[in-house]
């Protein structure tokens, strides 16, 4: 059956206010899904079907020494992906979040693709 599909693109600021060689992966993760939850707040009273996000939004900021989980997390199951799947699940929308982390132990640039499930 044929039908519209909305997707919502957002293109955010990517600033991040700690010291430019702070790298470790955890706090710029958590100030950028603070700064991406209105985004997703926003696509979905549009009702968009998907929402997708600009290339290196989660991970703008980070400087690694080093490939190790402490500055990279796992892109299938890390805290981001658990956050994007929150939402994806109680929006009923897709999320695709650029993501670049751990995919079975190597370093990985992805495009994270999450259901409407989560």
């Amino acid at each position: 059956m044929a039908r519209i599909v909305k997707v919502a693109l957002a293109q955010v600021y990517n600033g991040w206010p700690g010291h430019p060689e702070a790298g470790e992966a955890g706090p710029i993760h958590e100030f950028h899904r603070r700064q991406l939850d209105p985004y997703i707040e926003k696509a979905a009273a549009l009702q968009a079907d998907i929402v997708c996000f600009c290339e290196n939004a989660m991970n703008y900021g980070a400087r690694a020494p080093e490939v190790s989980a402490r500055y990279y997390e796992d892109v299938t199951d890390g805290l981001s992906f658990q956050w994007a799947s929150r939402h994806a699940r109680a929006h009923g929308m897709y999320i695709i979040m650029p993501l670049t982390g751990l995919h079975r132990g190597e370093l990985a640039v992805t495009a994270v693709v999450v259901g409407r499930k989560g």
